[in-house]
């Protein structure tokens, strides 16, 4: 196996720069929108639990953490099944050695 280019060292980079940017986006989307239903809408939600930061996102702790991950998740699972997408099942170790049994016939 080749060792890794500059290139694909700079393109992973590029790939952590963009999901981190997205995430920022996400969360000051997810902090506007927020804003507005909390301050200016005035709704609120029955718990007696802190916001989780500048006075915002009321609610309990489990989903608290479903809004910091769910962006990132969501790119997550975006390139993943991107990639499973373009998965050749063609390329298979077990089909080009000849199968499971060695017979020389595919699975």
């Amino acid at each position: 196996m080749a060792d890794k280019t500059y290139l694909e060292y700079f393109l992973e980079f590029l790939v952590a720069a963009l999901m981190s940017l997205v995430w920022l986006a996400y969360f000051s989307t997810l902090l506007g929108i927020e804003y507005t239903g909390y301050h200016i809408l005035r709704i609120r939600e029955v718990t007696s639990e802190p916001a989780l930061c500048l006075g915002l996102i009321h609610g309990t702790p489990i989903l608290k953490a479903y809004y910091l991950v769910a962006g990132l998740g969501a790119v997550f699972f975006n390139h993943f099944f991107k990639k499973a997408a373009r998965f050749d099942p063609g390329s298979c170790i077990l089909k080009k050695s000849g199968g499971l049994s060695g017979s020389g016939r595919s699975l």
